[in-house]
C-alpha cells in the first residue's frame, strides 16, 4: 500500500515546463549516485493531460498535438484526470532501435511506429510532484514511475 501524500490544494497541470536537457561531457559520471539511460533519437516533449484534454508540447513550447493524434489518444486513455509527462517521442524500428526519420515520415504520411517514452511524471491529479515527497529520499519523485517507462506504442 502506498503511503498517503499530504493533502494539497488541487491545481491544474503546468502549461509548459522547461525540460532538463542532457549536457555534453567528456566522460560519463560514475559512482553509486548516478544512473545512466540509453540515448533515444527523437523529439523531447511534454504531454499535458488536463481534464481529459491532451496537448503534446515541444521543448520550446510549441503545440504539436495535431501532428501526433495517435499518441494524444493514448495519453488521453491514461487512468488520470490531470498529468504532465516529460519524455521523448521516437520512431522505433522492428529491432527496437530508434530512428529519427521515422518520426518525420509519420508526421508527413500519418503512419509509422511511434513511441512516447516517459522519463518523468511531473504532475498528477492536482499535485505537482517535481519536489521530493515529504519524508521521501532526496530527489524522489514521490512514487512516480521508473524513468523511461513506455506510454504508447502506435
Amino acid at each position: 500500500m502506498t503511503p498517503a501524500r499530504g493533502k494539497v490544494e488541487r491545481a491544474s497541470p503546468p502549461t509548459w515546463v522547461k525540460p532538463q536537457l542532457a549536457a555534453l561531457v567528456k566522460k560519463a559520471p560514475d559512482g553509486p549516485d548516478w544512473l545512466h539511460e540509453i540515448k533515444l533519437d527523437g523529439y523531447r516533449m511534454h504531454a499535458r493531460l488536463d481534464a481529459g484534454r491532451v496537448k503534446i508540447i515541444t521543448r520550446r513550447g510549441n503545440d504539436w498535438t495535431q501532428k501526433y493524434p495517435a499518441i494524444a489518444k493514448a495519453i488521453a486513455g491514461l487512468r488520470a484526470q490531470d498529468a504532465c509527462l516529460d519524455g521523448e517521442l521516437c520512431g522505433v524500428l522492428p529491432d527496437g532501435k530508434t530512428a529519427f526519420n521515422l518520426i518525420q515520415n509519420a508526421t508527413n504520411a500519418g503512419q509509422g511506429s511511434l513511441v512516447f517514452f516517459v522519463f518523468d511524471l511531473l504532475f498528477l491529479d492536482g499535485e505537482d510532484i517535481r519536489e521530493p515527497a515529504a519524508g521521501g529520499p532526496q530527489g524522489s519523485l514521490g512514487g512516480a514511475p521508473d524513468r523511461c517507462s513506455e506510454v504508447a506504442p502506435v
